[in-house]
């Protein structure tokens, strides 16, 4: 897409929603790992990745990479997105 991917970036860039939620829900990646293990129920691991799937759906309709409102928004939007997927 010609967005380079940074290695820092500035967190004020993300401030839709729907950027907030991924950003929340990837916050709670190792609470939600203690939850599963400390309970012994992996449907803690289940929800999570539905919860987060259905957040990044719904950013990644609604927030642009190409045609963002400046090269930074674009840039702050790709590693949110790289974010999740890893």
């Amino acid at each position: 897409a010609g967005v380079p991917l940074v290695e820092t970036l500035d967190g004020n860039l993300l401030s839709d929603d729907l950027a907030y939620e991924v950003t929340s829900l990837l916050g709670q990646f190792p609470e939600v790992m203690d939850r599963a293990g400390t309970d012994y129920e992996p449907y803690h691991i289940a929800r999570y990745c539905l919860d987060l799937a259905k957040a990044v759906s719904r950013a990644y309709r609604e927030l642009r990479v190409v045609n963002a409102e400046s090269a930074e928004v674009a840039a702050a939007r790709l590693a949110l997105f790289t974010a999740a997927r890893y």
